[in-house]
């Protein structure tokens, strides 16, 4: 019998020492969504490295995306003598974005993201000099347009390409518009239609592992491109390549659907 008051007298005590911790990361969280004061700086500032941890935390919890695009839209509806604020607009699109990623049906993916498109073309009204607004037009656009079927898109191809081109304008060692403009090359249909093209589709996915040589879904396209080109040799070193890299501990699930899709095209191609 005391051996049993003994063990309920320790589980009772383990489970209050795991409640309190997790009261006590509860209550940091409070605090820093809610407490401006904790980051320092100036009040936009401040907003926007919240923003920025709570999409940092986006897959840990849906209310921190919600909470999320609350702090987003409030601000900018409080910004009505400020309507062009750059930085908030192009945050709201990244948002809609992965709230459109990670929607169920197409009907409300393609309405998130229709949202968030909004956002990047105020984004790229209120600042033509910033690579964030434009990277996000871009990719909005393509997500429409993969929803709605390429045949069905054809009209939002050059916006998408005029779009991810001017980010490489701004900024042609940042990473990020290569995998999307790569991949618009890759799918689009060929002339006469359209813009496809293979070879080009190549050159971009050959600097965006060149310039991202840590990530797993830019090495599986880059991969998917060389099998398309026929580049077999490249192909099998890209999608090893992309089973040796770590995944995005923020967002994995795109590496970790690259790398399944990775590891089939492997076997596939040893057979």
């Amino acid at each position: 019998m005391e051996n049993a008051n003994n063990q309920l007298s320790q589980n009772f005590i383990t489970e209050a020492v795991a409640v309190s911790k997790r009261l006590i990361w509860m209550l940091i969280g409070l605090y820093l969504l809610l407490s401006p004061i904790a980051y320092g700086g100036t009040e936009e500032e401040n907003i926007l490295n919240i923003v920025d941890n709570l999409y940092a935390r986006r897959c840990e919890s849906p209310e921190n995306s919600r909470r999320m695009m609350e702090i987003i839209e409030e601000n900018l509806a409080a910004s009505t003598q400020n309507p062009g604020d750059y930085e908030l607009l192009w945050r709201a699109a990244r948002g809609y974005l992965f709230l459109g990623d990670y929607a169920g049906e197409s009907k409300e993916k393609i309405r998130l993201y229709e949202k968030g498109k909004e956002y990047a073309e105020q984004a790229v009204a209120a600042n033509s000099e910033g690579y964030e607004g434009f990277y996000y037009l871009g990719v909005l656009l393509g997500s429409i347009g993969e929803e709605r079927g390429v045949m069905n898109s054809l009209f939002m191809v050059k916006p998408m390409r005029d779009a991810l081109e001017r980010c490489l304008e701004i900024d042609s060692e940042r990473p990020l518009a290569y995998n999307p403009l790569a991949q618009l090359y890759w799918k689009a249909p060929g002339r006469p239609l359209s813009i496809g093209n293979i070879k080009t589709a190549l050159q971009l996915a050959e600097k965006l592992v060149a310039l991202s040589p840590d990530s797993p879904y830019d090495w599986y396209i880059y991969g998917c491109i060389a099998l398309e080109a026929k580049k077999r040799d490249p192909a099998v070193e890209a999608f090893t390549k992309c089973l040796s890299l770590p995944e995005d501990p923020e967002d994995p699930r795109l590496d970790r659907e690259a790398k399944e899709s990775a590891r089939a095209e492997l076997g596939r191609l040893k057979k």
